[in-house]
């Protein structure tokens, strides 16, 4: 069964909500969770703007069109920043019609994980250590990147049994929590 998952968020009150359709375009189901906006401090605004503004600031001198000052504000007016934090990292389906959203945190924090049972009930919570992107799920397999001491990508699988999850292969881990996989 194909299906396809798309998340919004409403502003009034603030809620995510989570829409699974089927391949034809009906909605399988939808759940409405309450959000609390994260704001985005103005250091890391400031950061996403600081990394690009030197190169952009250089470029429009040489064209001798724009002051300093001018760039600047033409820059952060092309390349605007929204005031809060998108709810949602990301969502994976598995083959059984599980879903895994990650829940967004700031930079080099950990983020929680729900996996959703089909039908939208909460099944589970994990706690995804920061560095780490979840990349695919299955019943009783959690696949992540994580970068080894080198900085080179490593794709790292764990295993779920019960209440814990098994590194296969590697000697971080992902999450303090558990997939329960006998709750669905």
């Amino acid at each position: 069964m194909e299906q396809v998952v798309a998340t919004d968020r409403r502003d009034a009150p603030p809620r995510v909500r989570i829409t699974v359709l089927e391949a034809d375009g009906d909605t399988a189901w939808t759940r409405s969770i309450a959000d609390v906006p994260d704001p985005i401090p103005a250091a890391e605004v400031d950061s996403v703007w600081g990394e690009r503004m030197p190169s952009f600031q250089r470029f429009v001198q040489l064209e001798g069109r724009l002051s300093a000052d001018d760039a600047r504000q033409a820059f952060r007016a092309s390349v605007p920043v929204p005031p809060h934090r998108p709810p949602v990292e990301s969502v994976a389906i598995s083959s059984d019609g599980r879903l895994l959203l990650v829940w967004s945190a700031a930079p080099g924090r950990p983020r929680q994980a729900w996996v959703i049972a089909p039908g939208g009930e909460l099944v589970a919570s994990v706690e995804v250590s920061a560095g780490q992107t979840v990349v695919a799920f299955e019943t009783d397999r959690v696949w992540a990147v994580e970068y080894d001491g080198m900085g080179v990508p490593v794709v790292v699988g764990y295993g779920v049994r019960g209440r814990v999850l098994i590194a296969a292969g590697h000697n971080s881990c992902i999450a303090s929590g558990f997939l329960d996989t006998r709750a669905a």
